[in-house]
């Protein structure tokens, strides 16, 4: 998820800071993602035994060793009527975004960074797996509200994700940090 960030200064600190020394989630932030994989499980549920929809893969890897670009994608669903397996992000949103997120443009388009990222996120598992078509199952953690929005595959997106990971790669690769870009996003990294 993190090839999504604009900052490509951040995604190097990630490629090159051992774990053990960077900064902790606050607890209450680890907390809510803790409960993000709870949900994950309780969509899968109801997704298999309240919508009959079958679910294919479980929390498979992809990588390509070329990029460095790697993606855990949620589960791969087969649905009635499509030809093909369907790879699914699942999100639980805080019912204030949950109300937001409409169309597959309320994610790509989001005053969020976090939000936005999920887009790469999922254009990323298309990439990787060759596939025409994603889903995004979004659920909202205070109704139980569950949303789909289709996600195609975005070629000149996909582009530019990999000239982003191919850059990123290289100053990896040279140990020289990108120029640092100034955002609200700054206070999050």
């Amino acid at each position: 998820s993190s090839i999504g960030n604009n900052c490509e200064r951040a995604i190097f600190y990630e490629r090159t800071i051992p774990a053990e020394l960077r900064i902790a989630h606050e607890p209450g932030l680890q907390a809510i993602f803790a409960l993000g994989n709870d949900f994950e499980r309780i969509v899968l549920r109801e997704l298999e035994f309240e919508l009959g929809v079958e679910i294919v893969q479980r929390g498979r890897d992809h990588l390509d060793p070329e990029l460095q670009l790697s993606g855990h994608v949620d589960a791969l669903i087969r649905v009635p009527g499509y030809p093909d397996a369907i790879p699914i992000e699942i999100k639980g949103l805080n019912p204030h975004m949950a109300q937001r997120i409409r169309t597959l443009a309320d994610i790509r388009e989001n005053h969020a960074a976090w939000v936005r990222k999920y887009y790469a996120q999922l254009q990323v598992y298309l990439m990787l797996s060759g596939r025409a078509l994603g889903l995004f199952v979004l659920k909202n953690k205070s109704t139980g509200e569950v949303r789909f929005i289709a996600c195609p595959a975005d070629a000149p997106y996909q582009e530019s994700l990999r000239e982003k990971a191919r850059r990123v790669k290289a100053r990896v690769a040279a140990g020289a940090a990108p120029e640092r870009s100034i955002s609200s996003d700054c206070e999050r990294c």
